[in-house]
């Protein structure tokens, strides 16, 4: 298993590096760029599922003895405590484009910021409907998310600044090269959704209730912060609370 490892990430490196050679030459247009960038993120993904497999986690042992059982789903480096704190390529791998690995009516809470789109719309439908079948009645989803209406309807002269900062290759300062980069050309989203279409969907899978929130209102302080200190996304995203 450990030699596994070391061959995956010698490989991952290699690839890396080719990656970011296109992405300078490219603006990440290409369809060879797009068919790298998923062989290095399922490099990734197989490198979690060893590494779980090999090492386990205390963390999830101490979930399963829970009664109440929370999930951060797409967690990054961002972990909340009394959660299970989970990414694709994290300590806790879960991919929720795939079926996730919960019994069905065993969760209470599901929480995501930035991840759905970061997935295709057949993907994320698919995602709701497994949602559905691991949340117990009465239990909730919460997920944050860059929202495409906002970013065409606020001002968003301080995103475009930063943006242009950042991570332009154009520099020409226009909302054009902005949404181009936020839809699919960066940060390796998919599709961009807003609460609109999240309910939509939810209601059309299932859940019984479906609403934007304030995120000030999640009873979570860490979940608050957490957001808050998401400055590339704090003032374009929703928050929309599903529950069963």
């Amino acid at each position: 298993m450990k030699g596994t490892l070391v061959r995956v990430a010698i490989l991952e490196e290699g690839i890396l590096m080719i990656k970011d050679y296109i992405i300078k030459k490219t603006n990440r247009e290409t369809l060879f760029y797009k068919c790298l960038d998923q062989v290095v993120f399922n490099l990734l993904k197989i490198k979690a599922k060893i590494s779980f497999k090999v090492n386990g986690s205390s963390e999830a042992d101490a979930f399963l003895k829970q009664s109440i059982r929370r999930v951060h789903l797409g967690c990054g480096s961002t972990h909340f405590k009394g959660f299970l704190n989970t990414d694709a390529i994290g300590d806790i791998p879960v991919d929720i484009t795939k079926r996730l690995p919960f019994n069905t009516s065993s969760i209470d809470l599901l929480y995501s910021s930035n991840l759905i789109e970061h997935i295709y719309l057949v993907e994320f439908k698919k995602f709701l409907k497994e949602s559905l079948r691991v949340l117990k009645d009465g239990g909730e989803m919460i997920i944050v998310t860059p929202s495409i209406s906002l970013m065409c309807k606020s001002d968003i002269s301080k995103a475009m600044d930063r943006f242009d900062k950042i991570h332009s290759n154009l520099h020409s300062k226009t909302f054009s090269e902005y949404m181009n980069f936020t839809i699919h050309l960066g940060f390796g989203h998919k599709y961009l959704y807003d609460s609109d279409l999240i309910v939509f969907l939810a209601e059309q899978t299932g859940f019984k209730g479906a609403k934007v929130i304030d995120y000030k209102d999640i009873k979570i302080p860490e979940i608050v912060e957490a957001i808050e200190r998401e400055k590339d996304t704090v003032n374009i995203a929703e928050t929309i609370l599903l529950r069963k």
